[in-house]
């Protein structure tokens, strides 16, 4: 929750100075945010003018903005979660009022939600989505492709990814096809389908066996023993 410019622009400032975000003073949980939020948007503006909730996590937001949204607030979010991992009721919910903007979920601030909302909104009906959805795994199979010379480990490509601030803060959210998974969600219900994740099929790029170790021991493994190295060069 985010209630003035001079406390955005501190969290800029961390950012850009590689704080994780969790970790800048004054950044509560959903949960604690609630809490903080004024009763009505009228209240609100009495002190803060305008109050816009915005939602830059990772996490399981939804209850959060549903009552942001319920009490008259605006919501921006470039968080996919509330809106991909939940029902299709908590979707509509979310997006039904115009109260809530979240176009960097699918596209970054490329129009790709506002494109779609149009189109549903014009009724004109749309048959297919063609695109690449993950810059991520745009850049690591860019650099995987045989060329004139030999293409460099996926060890090194994925830890490039990773030092160059492309992925997710869990490069398997990438690898796993979810955060694609989640994009491809959004438009499609943004254009009315009322599908869930589990309709969405993808293939990760790793074993299962690494999906549930501690993510320090995913990049040990992958990164500094290149243990998918072989398999990645023989799919390549």
């Amino acid at each position: 929750l985010i209630s003035n410019c001079g406390k955005v622009l501190e969290f800029i400032k961390g950012k850009e100075a590689g704080v994780q975000v969790t970790r800048l003073p004054g950044v509560m949980t959903p949960a604690e945010a609630i809490d903080r939020l004024p009763i009505t948007e009228a209240e609100a503006e009495k002190t803060h003018g305008v109050t816009v909730v915005a939602d830059c996590t990772a996490s399981h937001s939804h209850p959060l903005l549903l009552s942001a949204i319920s009490r008259g607030f605006r919501v921006a979010s470039a968080n996919k979660k509330p809106f991909a991992e939940t029902p299709i009721e908590v979707f509509s919910a979310l997006t039904a009022g115009g109260g809530c903007r979240f176009e960097s979920t699918a596209g970054a601030c490329t129009p790709f939600v506002a494109a779609a909302l149009r189109l549903a909104h014009a009724s004109d009906p749309v048959t297919r989505l063609q695109g690449t959805m993950s810059g991520t795994l745009g850049f690591v199979m860019s650099q995987l492709q045989p060329a004139s010379t030999t293409p460099p480990p996926f060890s090194t490509v994925l830890q490039a990814a990773i030092d160059g601030g492309y992925t997710e803060p869990d490069c398997r959210e990438d690898l796993s096809g979810a955060d694609v998974a989640r994009k491809a969600l959004i438009l499609a219900r943004v254009l009315g389908l009322g599908l869930s994740l589990s309709d969405v099929a993808v293939q990760p790029l790793f074993p299962p066996a690494l999906a549930s170790v501690p993510y320090k021991d995913f990049l040990h493994r992958v990164c500094t023993q290149g243990e998918l190295d072989g398999e990645m060069a023989a799919r390549a």
